[in-house]
């Protein structure tokens, strides 16, 4: 890892998307707020395009009275309530399994998680000191 160049403010990055007009009917304004809100991501850009020809950009703040109306539904706020448990029950799990490792994963719509059986497709001591991990 070669460390090069400078920290970029949090406030001066940006989320850009990509979506065809015919179906920007599609866009969850609720799904465009917990994605930015979970990442912390300020300004969310989707430039709409129909046929490949890009005609405008919709803008969406992480800080705008639209967003802010919308974390303070209930639907919303409970969700991001139920997200919460989950990791702090995820991360009870991970501490319980020490070192054995475990796998997350999501298939078919369930999330699940697994104990590892062995060692193999973990990274090998030697990349994890390369990271400040030591195992």
């Amino acid at each position: 890892v070669v460390q090069a160049g400078v920290i970029v403010p949090q406030s001066d990055i940006i989320e850009f998307a990509t979506r065809s007009v015919k179906y920007l009917d599609q866009v969850n304004a609720e799904d465009i707020f917990l994605q930015i809100f979970l990442t912390q991501t300020p300004t969310h850009l989707v430039a709409l395009h129909d046929r490949g020809t890009f005609d405008r950009i919709v803008r969406e703040e992480l800080n705008s009275p639209k967003s802010l109306a919308i974390a303070e539904s209930e639907r919303v706020r409970s969700s991001l309530a139920r997200f919460a448990a989950l990791l702090w029950e995820i991360q009870g799990f991970v501490k319980e399994l020490g070192k054995d490792g475990v796998s997350l994963v999501c298939e078919h719509g369930k999330l699940a998680l697994f104990r590892r059986c062995s060692g193999e497709g973990f990274l090998e001591e030697a990349e994890l000191k390369r990271f400040g991990v030591s195992i």
